[in-house]
């Protein structure tokens, strides 16, 4: 029986291999099923899978990319918007830059969502980079970001259209680990770092502070979860302070059940970072109930409140990552309230069904701005 053809206006999006690692893979991992369920009548939304995950050919990937997007845009005869995903660095500036370029050319509406971000790129846009941006990313009909200080710069850039601010989002395998019974251990406080082995996430800084806290008597017990450059670092730490490297587990990098576990087993999340996004891991961490312990940088300050949901050190602090840890170990309580308001307020604000929602209440804006009609 000859299938009948989809008839209804189609959202085109751009992003990694679903089954990828990394937070916008899991965010359409999560959100692309929820996103057509809403969309309904309403509207189609289909998916390029990029990058190096996806390409054909390793050595000319950047062409692929190019090619497979522009045969996306043709296949798709009932486009109304296209979506693009990249991160502000210079690959993806580049390749999801021509992408919005190309879209424009052809007359579709052009969303950007900017992901991670990096400070060093956003310097170089400023410096030499910004006719590129105003060519590309800059004639888009929305852009999306993760907080107000991101929203700040594309201002800056002279984007005059609408910005909208999203935030990342948990999937319900990790919002049930909320919905479990959790109890403290005053004897003994569980950290858990859970993201990529980088110096910029202040792994090191993360480590001295367990070595102060060891030292003074305190019981901590630090899990390691994540893969990436600094592992040489690690393993060198480790071997010179091996009464501190009998306190601290190392697991790899984690997924599926195996960091369902982690964050149910744990009452601390530690991320003293010099720099993010929005970062995945603790908004996991937020709705399976741990505290937080983090650095205001990126959007993390418009999504968590000291004290509220956990507590700020400065960058670079071990002695104020391990006072702040401290303070927690001497009054239990204010873990088990900080605990319940995290669970409660990701159920509300991160969910995919929340986070769905958004995300297609931004494509009806700008297909209705452009003029085109929805089914």
């Amino acid at each position: 029986m000859k299938k009948t053809q989809d008839l209804r206006p189609t959202i085109l999006i751009t992003g990694p291999k679903l089954s990828g690692e990394g937070g916008v893979a899991n965010f359409y991992a999560n959100v692309l099923p929820e996103l057509r369920q809403i969309g309904g009548r309403d509207f189609a939304a289909e998916y390029l899978e990029i990058g190096a995950g996806a390409q054909r050919s390793r050595l000319l990937g950047p062409i692929d990319d190019q090619r497979r997007f522009s045969d996306f845009v043709k296949q798709n005869h009932n486009a109304v918007l296209v979506h693009v995903n990249p991160s502000l660095n210079f690959k993806c500036a580049v390749r999801d830059g021509l992408f919005a370029w190309r879209a424009k050319r052809v007359g579709l509406p052009v969303v950007v969502f900017f992901r991670g971000w990096d400070p060093g790129f956003e310097r170089r846009v400023n410096s030499f980079f910004l006719p590129f941006f105003r060519s590309t990313f800059l004639r888009a009909d929305a852009i999306v970001v993760l907080g107000s200080v991101f929203e700040a710069v594309i201002r800056s850039w002279g984007f005059e259209g609408p910005v909208f601010r999203a935030t990342t989002v948990v999937s319900d395998d990790v919002m049930a680990v909320g919905q479990m019974e959790r109890t403290f251990n005053p004897r003994e406080i569980s950290l858990l770092f859970l993201s990529r082995l980088e110096i910029s996430k202040g792994l090191l800084d993360l480590l001295d502070a367990v070595k102060i806290l060891c030292d003074r008597k305190r019981s901590v017990r630090l899990t390691i979860a994540g893969d990436g450059v600094a592992k040489e670092e690690l393993d060198s730490w480790l071997d010179r302070h091996p009464g501190t490297a009998a306190q601290v587990r190392r697991v790899g990098f984690v997924r599926g059940q195996e960091k369902l576990n982690l964050l149910a087993s744990h009452d601390v999340f530690v991320l003293p970072t010099y720099r993010e996004g929005l970062p995945n891991a603790l908004l996991e961490a937020m709705a399976s109930g741990l505290a937080i312990v983090t650095c205001d940088v990126g959007a993390i300050g418009e999504v968590m409140v000291e004290q509220q949901n956990g507590f700020f050190v400065q960058r670079q602090n071990p002695q104020e990552i391990a006072h702040t840890i401290e303070k927690i170990i001497d009054d239990p309580s204010v873990l088990a309230e900080i605990s319940h308001r995290n669970i409660v307020e990701a159920r509300e604000k991160f969910s995919v069904q929340a986070v769905s929602e958004q995300l297609a209440n931004v494509y009806r804006s700008i297909i209705e701005r452009s003029g085109r009609q929805l089914a």
